[in-house]
């Protein structure tokens, strides 16, 4: 049996699974539970090997949780025993899934235009700014195919997928770290200002500008930890599908407890490159202008166990039900942004994963 073949199975009968494949790998690495119950994410001290999933946060509907893999394997190596094992089981599962709110263009100019005379007079520096769409063509049945496609179309990104039964399947594939930790250290990133791939244009100071924010943010932070080194390069350009954006990488040396790992974690997250700073007053705004729950997207999510984590920041992604799909999407906001500009950059960022569900119609 393929591997996207055993996810769709999964789907059909109710397991919880995660599956993603790294950034510039040809490895996918799936983890499926036996059992209906997803955990809910408690620390990093005496962590067992599996996946996390946070939402953006802690107003969000959707919880941080735990996906604890009975069954694990890479590509399509899985056990014979594991596969009578998995097609022997199915659960019962009420549907809970909620509708997303689809942001008009009307309403997201208006918003964009009311946050923007708030940076303009000076009431914070930048507020990220996204909207929701949604797509009634297809369901979660295509899922596990959306996945499979997305490995290939995006070799540069963490591309992933994990189901909660009842709920939603989310699928997608990002640009951004948000933590990588090891023995050696930690690796982290300030990811921000957007701009075509395939236009001939230089970077404006509106995006300099703002990945200059999220970087010095990055940069304090870091610095409140009792890292040994501090290393910055960049920045540079990273490409993300038919967008490019400015990219500034930081590796801190030196070993941190799981305690003082899930501190980082909390105190990076949420980034102003998906949320704005100062970060408080920024979520405030976003918390009382934008009409949908960001649920899953822009919180974050990756693999963990007791001595290392890789975490992405979830961008690019998509929510899959019974009724349909919903995207979503944001840009960041400064006091010298045009509404209409930052409209068609989310509909520049939109085409990562609306042709790839158009393809399956």
């Amino acid at each position: 049996m393929k591997q996207f073949e055993i996810l769709q199975n999964c789907i059909v009968r109710n397991l919880p699974f995660f599956s993603y494949r790294m950034p510039y790998s040809h490895e996918i690495v799936t983890g499926i539970q036996t059992t209906s119950k997803i955990e809910r994410f408690v620390g990093f001290e005496r962590q067992k090997n599996g996946f996390i999933v946070a939402p953006f946060d802690g107003k969000s509907s959707a919880e941080t949780l735990f996906f604890n893999p009975d069954i694990h394997f890479t590509n399509e190596n899985i056990d014979r025993n594991q596969l009578d094992t998995l097609l022997s089981l199915s659960f019962d599962t009420e549907n809970s899934s909620t509708s997303t709110h689809e942001t008009s263009q009307s309403d997201y100019l208006q918003q964009a235009s009311t946050l923007i005379d708030k940076l303009k007079n000076k009431e914070l520096e930048k507020v990220v700014l996204s909207r929701a769409v949604s797509n009634t063509s297809c369901n979660k049945n295509v899922a596990a195919s959306v996945f499979e496609k997305l490995t290939k179309i995006y070799p540069h990104a963490f591309v992933s997928i994990f189901y909660i039964p009842g709920q939603c399947v989310w699928v997608g594939a990002t640009p951004e770290t948000l933590l990588k930790s090891s023995d050696e250290g930690i690796r982290t990133m300030s990811l921000a200002g957007t701009k075509s791939l395939l236009a001939k244009i230089e970077w404006t100071d509106k995006e300099r500008e703002e990945q200059q924010m999220v970087s010095e943010y990055v940069e304090n932070v870091l610095q409140k930890f009792s890292f040994s080194e501090i290393e910055r390069t960049g920045p540079t350009e990273q490409n993300a599908g038919n967008v490019c954006h400015l990219m500034t990488t930081y590796t801190c040396k030196g070993k941190i407890s799981g305690n003082e790992q899930l501190k980082l974690i909390k105190t990076l997250h949420p980034t102003p490159a998906v949320c704005g700073i100062p970060k408080e007053k920024a979520l405030q705004l976003i918390s009382a202008t934008e009409l949908h729950d960001r649920e899953y997207y822009a919180g974050f999510l990756g693999p963990i166990n007791a001595k290392a984590c890789n975490l992405f920041v979830n961008l690019r992604c998509m929510k899959l039900t019974d009724e349909g799909v919903a995207f979503f999407v944001g840009g960041g906001l400064t006091a010298q942004s045009v509404p209409e500009a930052e409209w068609n950059e989310t509909c520049m960022k939109l085409e990562t994963l609306s042709k790839v569900i158009n393809s399956q119609q």
